[in-house]
Order: C-alpha cells, then structure tokens, then sequence
C-alpha cells in the first residue's frame, strides 16, 4: 500500500505557510503502539522515508538483483515483528504479515504466513487464486525480488486454468515487470506469454474491466519483442491489441497512437547525420560515426529533479561503455531563455553546453538546434513543422525529453528507451551486444 503525503497552504496577511503531514516516525516510544501486522508492513516505508529524507536516493544505481533496503529499515520491520504471532494474527490481516516478513527478509516465515492464508482464505477457487496472486506480488516486489519463491507460487496458479485467468494474468505480468527490470530474457518472456495466453481467457466482463492491463501486457510483450530483436513483431502485438480493445473501449486508440507506437517508430530506421546550428564537446564532424555504436539522447535544459535519475544513468553507461567504442551524444534545442532569463541564441547554448559538461557531468558530444519561429496573425509565435528536422530524421515527437534512441554501427535504430532505473539493464545489455560487433 502506498503511503501518501498530505499537504495545504494557508494564506495569511499576505504570506502563505506551507505545513505537510509527515509519516510517523519509528522510535522506541513510538514502537510500543504498534499493534497490528498491517502497522508493521508499513514500517518498511516509514522507516525508508526516515533514512532517506537527508539523501539522494534519485541518482542511486540498481543492481539487476534489487537495490537492498538499509539495514536500519529491516531491523525496524523485524522489532515490529517480534511482538506478533502467526497463529494469533487474524485472517484479515495474514496478508500484511506476509508483507512484513518479506520487507523484514524473512521469506520462510512469509511462506508459513502464506499457508496459513492459503488455509483460511483459500478455500473457493476464487479465494485460493487471489491468495496466490498476492504472494507473487508481495514476493516479487521484495527491494531483492524473489523471483524463484514467486514462481512457485506462479506455477500453482497456472494450474488452475482459465478459471483463474484474471489472477493469472495479473501475476504474470508482475514477474515479466520485474524480469525486465533485471534483464532476465528467459523468464520476462516466459511471464509475458504466460499473461497473453491468460488476457484472452477473460470473460469479457473481466475484459472490459481490465482494458488497461490488456494494454499493459501488450506494451511488455512488445518491449520484449523489440529485446530479441524483432520489431515487426512489436508493432503486430500493437494491431492485435487495437482489434481487441478498441471496440470495447475506443478511447483506448488514442493511448495506443499516442503514448504507446511512438517509442516503436523508429525502430530499423537508417539515422543519416545529426544537425545542429552548433557543436559542442565533438571529436567528429559527423555522428552517428559509421563503425561505432551511438547513443542518441535527446534532453532539455529545463528539464530539472524529474531527469537526474536519467543522467545518472547516462553517466553510468558511459564509464561502462565509452572506452568500447559507444559514442554518447545530447541533442538538445535553444527556447530562448536559459534559467528563466532570457538569453541570445548564442548565449544560450554556450550555457546549455556548459550545464551538461560541468553541473550534469556529461562532457560529451552536444548538438545544440535553434529551431526557426514564426509569428501568427493573432501574436502567437510557434515552431513550423519542420522545425525539428532531428526528431524528424529519427522519427521521434518534438518535445521529448530524456529519450534515448540507440543507433547500431550500420545505422540502424535498434533500441529506444525513456531513461529510467526500470530500463537500465536491458539498455545496458543492448549496448553490449552493439559495441561487441
């Protein structure tokens, strides 16, 4: 469960006070008025808020296997823990005792919690499928995942067949989430086939219900396909899921052609040379260079907190991979204004330049673009459509922001991203395979 912060303002002789609510906090005063499991299955975040509230979490790497929660926020969880018994826990709350367990790492006592809630809440088909599904997800969306536990769990929900499907599913597409994350190839595809065979077994009651998870399942399984190296196969997944949720839900198009096809569009495209009205940090007159593995990375100066996580991973990928023969290159455009001030042109992306080298720590190559404006008869001034000729090179909506496009040493697009923790891995993993070529 998510813990959400509340805030407001009060305004008052012309100033305005800001006050937010915060968590508890988890001391020795305040460990004695726990008294349930679902208090103690929130410990994990109070006590992670605690310990990161003074840090930065935003720019921290995550390792394939999990990012480990601190010491201090498993000790927390496992003092709460110790003042509960399984067998005097009540029903409704065996479910947040298997959250603890997991969050305080003790994944036996999870299963033991597991079975008890099995035991009791497990007795109809339909009770017995929901119990299992949540010990997925609680196992799988462990700080470490338990993958291997999970599927065990997984397994026996497959069994059930189709008069499961819903639960199904919704498990399988939990575990292909995490395997993508990890970058596990066999079992993200596994997981995802696995929810495609269940997303059609709905009744179609469930199936208008769950439109939006129908669309999920498609976008992984479509990221998957786009891993292995099939991106026809990507862009079919998107055709079959029009026929199947447009005519339930016809609003679903416009997710469909406008959030999700975009990413794949580029996709096999030839990239011929990047533009720029100036270079910055170039060692080439050209990029992408013939011969080498590029990152294209379009971003945006004003583009603040929101985009750290993503520079640090460029950063990342860079010392892991530059030395290889990857050529990382920023594509960035002028706005006029650098910081809230308004700027020349040429000011403006000697500063923008400076931002990515010096503050972001990202000297590399930078192709800065000043797109032409135009004036309309009502005063607006606004950007013509071939304004962008980058974006439209690559095949990319102008305006996008920590977007990656990978161009192999042909020229060829093989991969896009969003810079995210969540596509780090396999990122990384395609780069690999291009600068190893």
């Amino acid at each position: 469960m998510s813990i959400r912060f509340f805030g407001w303002a009060v305004l008052s002789c012309g100033f305005a006070v800001a006050a937010t609510a915060q968590r508890p906090a988890l001391n020795d005063t305040t460990m004695p008025r726990i008294q349930t499991a679902w208090q103690c299955s929130q410990a994990r975040f109070w006590s992670g808020t605690q310990y990161w509230r003074d840090k930065r979490l935003d720019t921290v790497a995550y390792p394939r296997a999990g990012l480990r929660q601190p010491q201090v926020v498993t000790d927390q969880v496992r003092r709460c823990l110790a003042r509960l018994s399984l067998e005097t826990v009540p029903v409704r709350d065996l479910l947040a005792l298997v959250e603890a367990h997991v969050a305080a790492e003790q994944y036996a006592l999870a299963d033991s919690a597991g079975t008890r809630l099995l035991r009791e809440a497990g007795a109809t088909p339909e009770g017995r499928a929901d119990v299992l599904e949540q010990m997925v997800r609680a196992l799988a969306g462990a700080s470490v995942p338990q993958l291997t536990r999970a599927e065990r769990y997984r397994a026996e929900l497959e069994a059930m067949g189709a008069s499961a499907a819903l639960g199904r599913m919704d498990a399988a597409l939990v575990v292909a989430q995490v395997a993508q994350m990890e970058g596990s190839l066999a079992l993200w595809g596994n997981a995802i086939a696995s929810a495609r065979t269940a997303s059609r077994q709905l009744t179609d009651s469930q199936r208008r219900e769950r439109v939006n998870t129908i669309a999920m399942v498609a976008l992984v399984y479509a990221d998957w396909r786009v891993r292995v190296g099939d991106a026809p196969g990507a862009l079919r997944a998107f055709d079959a899921l029009r026929a199947e949720v447009v005519p339930i839900r016809p609003s679903m198009e416009r997710t469909i052609s406008g959030e999700f096809l975009p990413r794949f569009l580029p996709l096999g495209r030839t990239v011929s040379a990047v533009r720029a009205t100036r270079w910055f940090n170039n060692s080439a007159p050209v990029y992408p260079r013939r011969g080498h593995a590029t990152l294209l990375v379009f971003v945006d100066q004003s583009c603040g907190a929101d985009c750290y996580p993503g520079y640090a991973m460029l950063r990342r990928l860079r010392a892991r991979y530059e030395a290889r023969g990857l050529d990382l290159v920023l594509l960035a455009r002028t706005f006029g204004y650098f910081r809230n001030k308004l700027e020349t042109p040429e000011d403006e992306m000697r500063l923008t330049a400076n931002y990515f080298a010096t503050q972001v720590g990202l000297p590399v190559p930078i192709a800065l673009w000043r797109p032409s404006m135009i004036r309309l008869p009502d005063g607006r001034v606004v950007s013509p459509d071939d304004a962008y000729p980058n974006e439209a090179m690559i095949g990319v909506k102008p305006g996008q922001r920590n977007f990656a496009v990978l161009v192999m040493p042909d020229g060829v697009v093989r991969f896009t991203a969003w810079l995210n923790r969540g596509n780090e891995s396999v990122l990384s993993d395609v780069i690999a395979e291009a600068v190893a070529r």
